[in-house]
């Protein structure tokens, strides 16, 4: 319940800190690798929309066949002209490194 209610704190937080910056934040879609092995479905907030442009990240993970199956990760990336974000960041329950890919609505 705990790891429910930081995932909601941290989204709602997100929410709140994207309305005020400068640059457009956008959200992605994609699957995540950390070091241990481990493979997850992610959901994150960008920093910043627009292509070939390098972004912080922050979101969540979903990993459907480990024993923790949420974590809350921070990071950064870089959005490619093609909608697509690759990216690297912490996963901040499990304190394991990530590589992250995945799809995003980004302009041009």
């Amino acid at each position: 319940m705990k790891n429910k209610l930081l995932v909601a704190t941290v989204f709602s937080g997100l929410t709140m800190l994207a309305s005020v910056v400068q640059a457009d934040a956008t959200a992605m879609i994609g699957g995540v690798y950390t070091f241990n092995g481990k493979f997850g479905l992610t959901a994150k907030v960008l920093s910043d929309d627009q292509k070939d442009t390098f972004v912080a990240t922050a979101g969540a993970t979903y990993y459907p066949n480990a024993r923790e199956k949420v974590d809350v990760d921070v990071g950064a990336g870089y959005n490619f002209s093609s909608d697509i974000v690759i990216g690297a960041g912490w996963g901040l329950f499990s304190s394991q490194p990530q590589l992250t890919a995945g799809f995003a609505d980004i302009k041009d």
